[in-house]
């Protein structure tokens, strides 16, 4: 039970990592965030979030007597510190002049730009690409080993995450071709399918880095499989509310 408590955790943790590189990386897209000293300084802030993220992820993979580990955690937490009382300075000093804290204006005006960059990126993410990236994690893994950040064994296992994320990337970029009448039946099933391909790849890799036993493991395949069930049933009842919808519109 345990384990799986720690594992919960990790799973939050990472969950909260990339739903700040993502907001990041939307604000600085789609938004003008220099144009305030709000918006600059919750950019700021949001960064240092996935700094700290980052230094916890590796101190939870090499042990937390990895090399550096003082200063990175000093400058990381120094630098969490600053830009919320940076936020909170601004957050003040718009109070006492009146003016709106935080208006997030964008910087392009057409609406389906998201979609456009997804199928540009889609485009771009091809196979030969992917091998691309998996030979530089590689090549990151073997200066890691050198530098006492991990050991070979754990960094294979890590490779083998690396590899099935990127291979979830791509399952989820194929959405882009899914018209929007179709997201509750095509786009689950490709959904459906990253999600437990992913698990049943993930999983025996975080039990040979020692993150939970093999009980966790099956509970955790078990569950993500049952819980896949109950909402293929739902979105299924959905799926023939809108096409009943449909047909009597038509």
């Amino acid at each position: 039970m345990t384990e799986l408590i720690f594992f919960t955790g990790d799973l939050i943790m990472i969950a909260a990592a990339v739903g700040a590189v993502v907001f990041a990386v939307s604000y600085s897209l789609f938004f003008n965030w220099r144009k305030t000293a709000a918006g600059r300084a919750l950019m700021y802030f949001v960064w240092s979030l996935i700094a700290v993220f980052i230094n916890n992820t590796i101190a939870r993979l090499g042990g937390v007597d990895y090399p550096g580990r003082e200063w990175i955690r000093f400058a990381v937490y120094l630098a969490v510190a600053v830009t919320i009382w940076r936020l909170v300075w601004v957050l003040w000093r718009n109070w006492r002049s009146g003016e709106v804290p935080l208006a997030l204006e964008t910087k392009i005006r057409n609406p389906t730009i998201g979609v456009t960059l997804m199928h540009t990126f889609a485009n771009w993410f091809t196979p030969e690409r992917r091998q691309l990236v998996q030979a530089f994690l590689a090549a990151i893994a073997v200066l890691a080993v050198q530098f006492g950040l991990g050991t070979e064994g754990q960094w294979e296992q890590i490779l083998v995450l690396g590899g099935a994320a990127l291979g979830a990337l791509a399952g989820l970029l194929s959405l882009v071709n899914v018209r929007v009448a179709d997201w509750a039946t095509q786009g689950w099933a490709i959904v459906r399918g990253v999600i437990y391909g992913f698990a049943t790849v993930a999983s025996p890799a975080l039990v040979a880095l020692g993150f939970f036993n093999e009980d966790v493991n099956a509970q955790i395949v078990t569950g993500i499989g049952q819980g896949i069930t109950v909402l293929s049933a739902a979105i299924a009842i959905f799926a023939n509310g809108q096409q009943q919808k449909y047909a009597l519109a038509a």
